[in-house]
């Protein structure tokens, strides 16, 4: 044996791959079989119940006993790449994909990626709030020039699947009508948290383009052009109320969006 690394290379190759021979002769054991079966079991039950606690909507939808099998072929592939398990499960999306045992549910990997983004918001980092009485002091001449930043704990997402009414019905103690059309429209979603709970919100086409626009560190004028492309009615000054007023948007700058760009948020020096 040439390093400890290759041990513990060895000995993720026992546990994710059943790959024992080559670190038999360094386990003292009657029956090393036995010894790392135990590990194995234990690695493989513990990563198994953290994907289906972060994926409990893919989990209903497939049931207890496929979602196990599933999940045993995706630790495989993608083990833990940390001792962090909130970092764990991240590619379940693309492997559900390309699985084909689910290949009849083509709706599966986009509601596997909204519940991963899900599980990004709810753990996101918080940030204080944007005040309207900031944006006021901006010179009309410089309202192209804005650049605005959404909060950290939101994402966009959008699926060609009605997957916020899967995720919508199938969580716990829903109670409401329980039909999905799965031929509806592509819908656009905001993905936030309020009050520790997740919550999505479907965006209109303007809107879509003008947040999708702004998270691409876009200006104020591009991402209005991108909305009212895509949306001729769009109301902008509507829609900047709201989504300050909501917390979606959480701090602008005023300029080229680079490090001399004057910054403005709740703990700005500058109103």
């Amino acid at each position: 044996m040439s390093n400890l690394h290759e041990l513990q290379r060895l000995f993720r190759d026992a546990i994710l791959d059943d790959k024992l021979t080559p670190l038999t002769h360094w386990i003292s054991e009657p029956d090393p079989a036995r010894r790392l079966g135990i590990y194995r079991n234990n690695v493989f039950t513990n990563l198994r119940e953290t994907l289906r606690t972060l994926y409990p909507v893919v989990g209903r939808l497939v049931g207890t006993e496929f979602f196990a099998y599933t999940a045993t072929h995706y630790i495989q592939r993608y083990p833990s790449p940390a001792g962090d398990l909130n970092c764990f499960g991240a590619q379940l999306a693309d492997f559900l994909a390309d699985f084909e045992p689910v290949s009849g549910l083509p709706y599966l990997p986009d509601t596997a990626r909204l519940e991963w983004y899900a599980h990004q918001v709810y753990h996101g980092t918080e940030h204080p709030p944007l005040h309207p009485e900031q944006l006021a002091n901006v010179s009309s001449d410089h309202y192209e020039a804005l650049y605005f930043s959404l909060h950290p704990a939101s994402r966009l997402f959008a699926s060609t699947y009605p997957v916020h009414r899967i995720w919508q019905v199938n969580q716990e103690g829903y109670n409401g009508d329980q039909q999905i059309n799965l031929d509806s429209d592509e819908v656009c979603l905001l993905i936030e948290r309020r009050d520790r709970q997740i919550e999505l919100q479907v965006l209109g086409q303007g809107e879509w383009a003008l947040l999708q626009a702004i998270s691409k560190n876009q200006s104020l004028a591009s991402a209005t052009d991108a909305a009212c492309t895509a949306e001729p009615d769009f109301d902008l000054v509507n829609s900047l109320s709201r989504l300050v007023a909501q917390s979606t948007l959480v701090a602008f700058s005023v300029g080229e969006r680079s490090g001399n760009a004057n910054k403005y948020s709740q703990k700005s020096d500058n109103p």
